[in-house]
C-alpha cells in the first residue's frame, strides 16, 4: 500500500468519508454517534491496512495459501470490527459484548463481511492498476536508458580520432572535386551510423551484417590511405547467420589497418571466421613488425573496449586473445553461438 502514495490516500479518504456519511445518517435520525462513526471508521481503516500489509509480506507463500489466509484474516477482523463497532456507537456495553456467547458474534456480520469483501475488490483493483502504470513506467524508462547505452556505445565503438579523420577526408575530396569519393564516403559513413542507432537494446546482428558494416569501413579506410590494403576474408555461408555485437570487429579492424598501412611490403590482413559447437570464432591476422619505425605508437584503447564490451554482454563466456609471432600479430575473437 505504502509503494504508491496514491492508494494510501485513496484508503484514507474512502474510511474518511465513510465515517462521515455513516455520522451524517444518524443525524438525519436526531442521533449523535460521532465517536461510534469516526471511532469504527478509523478502525476499519487499520484493519484493512493491516489485510493489505500481511499480502505485501507474505509474496514466497504459495498463492492458494496465501489466498486462503487472507480471506481468513479477513472475516475475522470484520467479525471484530462489527462487535467493537457495538460498543462504541453504545449499542452494547463492554460487559455485555465480553459476556455474549460465541454464536452472537458472528449474528449480524454479513454487512460487515460484505463492507471489507468491498474493501478488497477495490483496493487489489487500483493496487494492480497502479502497479500496471508502473511497469508501463519502467518499460519507458528502460527505453530512454537503452537508447542513451546506444549513443554511448556509439562514442566507444566510433572512435572520435576516425570520425574526425574521415570527415577530413570527405575535405579533402570535396576541396579537389572528386565529388564522387566524397559521396561513397559520406554514404558509408551514414550506414555505419544509423545501424548502431537502430541496433536492440542488446547491440546484436548477424555475422553477415556486420560484414556489410566492416566492408563499408574497410572502403573508407583505403579510401584515406594512399596505399592500397588488401583485405581478405574467409568466412562461410553457413556462419553468416549467428549474432555478434554490431561493429565489435571495427576497432579490430582499424587497429590491424593501422600496422598494415605501416608495413613495407605485406600489406594484406586476413579474416578468418569458424565455429565450434559452442563458440563462433573470429580471427583478424595483419603484418606486425615493433622496431619503433615501422609500428606505430598504440594506447589499446580499442582492444580495450571490446574487451568491457563482450564482458558486459555475455560476462566471462567470451573472450579477446591476442598473438604476435613472425611478424604478424593475430587478434582472436570468440563469442557463444547464437543464431539470428
Amino acid at each position: 500500500m505504502f509503494k504508491h502514495r496514491e492508494l494510501l490516500f485513496a484508503h484514507l479518504i474512502a474510511w474518511f468519508l465513510y465515517g462521515l456519511l455513516e455520522h451524517i445518517s444518524h443525524i438525519t435520525y436526531g442521533e449523535n454517534h460521532f465517536v461510534g462513526s469516526f471511532g469504527g471508521a478509523t478502525l476499519g481503516c487499520g484493519l484493512t491496512a493491516f489485510l493489505a500489509l500481511f499480502y505485501h509480506k507474505t509474496p514466497n507463500l504459495p498463492a492458494r495459501l496465501r489466498a486462503i489466509l487472507f480471506c481468513f484474516l479477513g472475516f475475522l477482523a470484520a467479525v471484530f470490527w462489527h462487535n467493537v463497532s457495538h460498543f462504541l456507537h453504545q449499542r452494547e456495553s463492554l460487559e455485555q459484548v465480553l459476556a455474549a456467547d460465541f454464536n452472537a458474534y458472528f449474528a449480524g456480520t454479513s454487512y460487515t463481511v460484505l463492507l471489507f469483501a468491498t474493501w478488497a475488490g477495490l483496493y487489489f483493483g487500483g493496487w494492480f492498476y497502479l502497479q500496471k502504470q508502473q511497469q508501463e513506467k519502467n518499460t519507458l524508462l528502460l527505453s530512454e536508458q537503452a537508447k542513451e547505452a546506444k549513443l554511448q556505445s556509439l562514442r566507444y565503438q566510433l572512435n572520435p580520432h576516425f570520425l574526425f579523420n574521415v570527415l577530413n577526408s570527405i575535405d579533402v575530396a570535396v576541396q579537389g572535386k572528386e565529388n564522387d569519393v566524397a559521396h561513397n564516403m559520406l554514404i558509408k559513413l551514414s550506414r555505419l551510423l544509423r545501424v548502431t542507432l537502430e541496433a536492440e537494446t542488446t547491440h546484436k546482428i548477424s555475422l553477415k551484417q556486420e560484414m556489410t558494416l566492416l566492408d563499408d569501413f574497410i572502403v573508407i579506410e583505403q579510401e584515406r590511405y594512399v596505399e592500397t590494403i588488401c583485405v581478405e576474408q574467409h568466412i562461410a555461408e553457413s556462419l553468416e547467420k549467428y549474432l555478434l555485437p554490431s561493429l565489435i570487429l571495427q576497432p579490430l579492424m582499424e587497429n590491424a589497418i593501422k600496422y598494415t598501412w605501416h608495413s613495407v611490403q605485406d600489406k594484406t590482413i586476413k579474416l578468418v571466421a569458424s565455429a565450434s559447437d559452442y563458440e563462433l570464432n573470429i580471427e583478424i591476422d595483419n603484418p606486425y613488425k615493433h622496431d619503433g619505425n615501422m609500428a606505430p605508437s598504440g594506447t589499446n584503447t580499442g582492444l580495450n573496449n571490446v574487451k568491457r564490451r563482450l564482458s558486459a554482454i555475455y560476462e566471462n563466456r567470451a573472450s579477446l586473445n591476442c598473438q604476435q609471432a613472425q611478424g604478424r600479430f593475430k587478434v582472436c575473437l570468440s563469442i557463444p553461438l547464437e543464431k539470428a
